[in-house]
This record gives structure tokens, sequence and C-alpha cells, in this order.
């Protein structure tokens, strides 16, 4: 009997070394293969971190030409260029998107773009909403005379959820303030919308960029905007949306072009400014041959701050005017400049300028220039696609249409 149980006990004592060997044997097999995977995967994100940092280098590379190096094309037109679905039908949507741009600050580009959509809004019939893309937030605060707009010390401005594509058009909608533009509007006061900007703007273009060269955003976000603004709520909700630029190709200045069916570009006559808007529209023109904005139109070039008629000045709209003639692009009449002695103010109690400076004789000629002004932006935004243009493309009235309501026969 001692014999058997001996026996037994051997063969249990066997089979237990052997299971446990077994177990073991697994255990070290799979910590080695986690371990492998683990490196492996290690390794992946190494080789993809190294591609990433080649690819951020490389768009912002310096390149040789035959008289040496020079900076190259820009980050901005870096591939690939991932585009939303539709984006080739975005054009032909009821909804206009004007840009008002220049890489020069100080040219009258965010009064022009407050009192352009005042126009609008009040005497032209449309339902307007005006972006503030310059974490300056000049344009908020000219169109709202409170301080309920400011974001809260633990929060960021619309603009900024705005850009770093954190809403929807839905929220878009929810995120939008009614303009301050007086007492007695009545309904027209709804139509006129705002989306207020701050400085914490300025964090969120620079996040943006760096997680897009890093290859943290799996969209492009140079459509980032546009893939907002041509969503269904905001279609439904307004008839044309002005972004204010900022006065560089940051994040929203570039998302602004992407999203822009047009483009007005403001500018001050004197040399400076115009070498600077040639500039800017070489760059607008290198975007759009590209097919980063191949949709934009560039609609013209209007001056500001304007004075008497000096022969200096003349000289620059001439200058300007020979210019922009090789680009394809129009400098605007002067009916629609906006004079230097025009009391714009920035920030008025009972709203923006072009309602709050009432009717009086002495404030007619720059409100005669926003009326012209806006009759051009709505002519051209909303009456082509094969309808005639009652204005020609430097503002002034369309010959041809003029000949039509006079009875005059064509000139071949």
């Amino acid at each position: 009997m001692e014999q058997v149980l001996d026996f037994v006990a051997g063969v249990l004592e066997r089979a237990t070394f052997e299971a446990a060997y077994q177990y073991l044997s697994f255990a070290v097999a799979g910590a080695l293969l986690l371990s492998a995977g683990w490196l492996w995967g290690q390794a992946l994100r190494i080789m993809s971190y190294f591609r990433r940092l080649g690819a951020a280098r490389a768009a912002v590379a310096r390149v040789r030409t035959a008289s040496g190096w020079k900076e190259g094309e820009g980050m901005w037109r870096a591939e690939p260029v991932i585009q939303p679905a539709r984006y080739d039908e975005f054009p032909l949507q009821a909804m206009k998107v004007l840009n008002l741009a220049n890489l020069k600050g100080g040219v009258g580009k965010t009064t022009l773009a407050a009192n352009i959509g005042a126009a609008l809004a009040l005497e032209r019939g449309k339902r307007v909403l005006l972006l503030d893309l310059d974490f300056q937030g000049t344009l908020t605060r000219m169109c709202l005379t409170q301080n309920e707009w400011l974001p809260s010390e633990d929060g960021d401005s619309p603009a900024s959820w705005l850009v770093g594509g954190h809403m929807d058009g839905a929220q878009l909608r929810e995120f939008t303030t009614p303009v301050n533009v007086g007492v007695g509007v009545g309904g027209r006061r709804s139509r006129f919308k705002v989306l207020p900007a701050y400085y914490d703007l300025a964090t969120t273009e620079n996040r943006v960029l760096v997680e897009w060269l890093t290859g943290d955003r799996r969209k492009d976000p140079r459509y980032t905007l546009a893939e907002i603004l041509y969503s269904p709520a905001v279609q439904r909700e307004f008839d044309v949306v002005i972004i204010d630029s900022p006065p560089r190709l940051s994040s929203g200045g570039v998302q602004a072009l992407c999203a822009a069916s047009h483009l007005l570009i403001p500018t001050i006559l004197d040399r400076a400014s115009t070498e600077s808007v040639s500039t800017f529209v070489g760059q607008v023109s290198k975007l759009k041959t590209s097919g980063i904005c191949p949709h934009i139109d560039m609609i013209g070039v209007v001056g500001t701050m304007s004075g008497a008629a000096t022969s200096a000045e003349d000289d620059e709209r001439e200058f300007l005017k020979d210019a922009l003639h090789s680009k394809g692009i129009h400098l605007l009449s002067k009916e629609m400049e906006m004079p230097r002695r025009a009391a714009f103010p920035y920030a008025l109690p009972r709203g923006i300028a072009f309602w709050a400076m009432g009717e009086a004789q002495s404030v007619q000629e720059p409100k005669n220039a926003i009326r012209a002004l806006a009759r051009y932006v709505d002519e051209r935004m909303f009456n082509a696609g094969g309808q005639v243009q009652r204005l020609a493309p430097d503002g002034r009235p369309n010959e041809r249409m003029l000949r039509r309501r006079r009875g005059r026969p064509r000139v071949a």
C-alpha cells in the first residue's frame, strides 16, 4: 500500500512540476511578446515623430535659388491638402462669405467690416454675421458696447472655439450676439450679429499651427472655418458672413481665406500701404492657383482715410492701379473711399457709426461712401452667375447696363 501511495505521489509531483514549467514558459513567452509589441509601438511612435518633424521643417525650409538662399513657399502651401467633402460646391451656396483682409494693420479694415455689415443688414435687408478673427477684438468692441461678451477667467472667447474647431454650425449660432446698432431698429437688430474675439485667440492660433505641423490634427486646419460656416445650420441663419481678418497669415487668417467666397482689401493711399497690398495680392494669388483657396474672388481694393485731392494721393492711386492691373484686381472708385475726416469712432453708446451718426448733412459723405461700397459688395456677391452686373469692376455703374436702361443701342 505504501508503494502505491509513493507511486501516486511521484506522479503528482512530476505532473505539478510539468504544469508549473509549462505555465512559466507561457508566462515568459507572453511577457516577451508584450515587450516586443510595446517596443514596436514605441519604435513606430519615434519614426512617426521624426517623420512629422521632417515634414514640419520642410514646410518652413529655405530654398536655394540661382542668386542664393531665400525663404520657401511657406507652411500654408504644404501638402497634402485635405479639403472637406463637397468643398467644390461651397461657392454655389446661397450664403456668401466676405473676407476683409490686409497684411498691414491700421488701414481701416475693422471699421469697414462693421459699417458694411450695418449697411447690408439695416438698409439692404441681409442677415449678416460679423466674425472677429483678430485677437485684439476691436470689431467686437465696436459692435458691443457692454462687457458681457468678455470671456470668463476660466473660459475662452467664441472665436477661439471657432478657429480651434471645437464647435459646429449649431453651436456657432448660440455663441453669436446681436450687434448694438441703436434704438428703434425693431426686428432689423436680430438679423445683424457678431461672434466675439479676445486675446486668448492668439494662443489658439499658435496651438492649431503646432498641432498641424506635428501631425496631431487629423483634419486639415486650413478648412476648419469653411466646414463650419457652410454647414446647413449656418446657411439657414445668415445671408452674409463678413470676416475681419488679422493683419497676418496666422491660422485664423488662412482659415478666413479658405472659407471666403469674396475678398475685399482696404488700404491707405500711401506708398508703404500700396506696396503691402501688391504683396498680399500676390500671396493670395499663389494660394488660389495652388488649390488652397481656389474659389476666392478678389473683388477689389478700396482706399481708406483719403484726404482732399492732392497730386501725391493721385500718384499713389495710379501706382496701385498699375500694380494691380497685371494681377487681375481693381482699385475701386473714389466714391467708395473712406475720407480721412470721417468721424467713424470705434465705440459708441448708441451703436456702431453707420447707424449712430444719424442723418446730419455733415456725415453724409462717409455714409454715402459706405452705402456705395455696400451696394457694390451686394452686387458682386449676389448678382453674379450669368446675370448682368450693374456695376463695373471698379464699382462704377456698368455702361452696358446704363445703355439698356436708357434705351440706347449697344455699340459693337
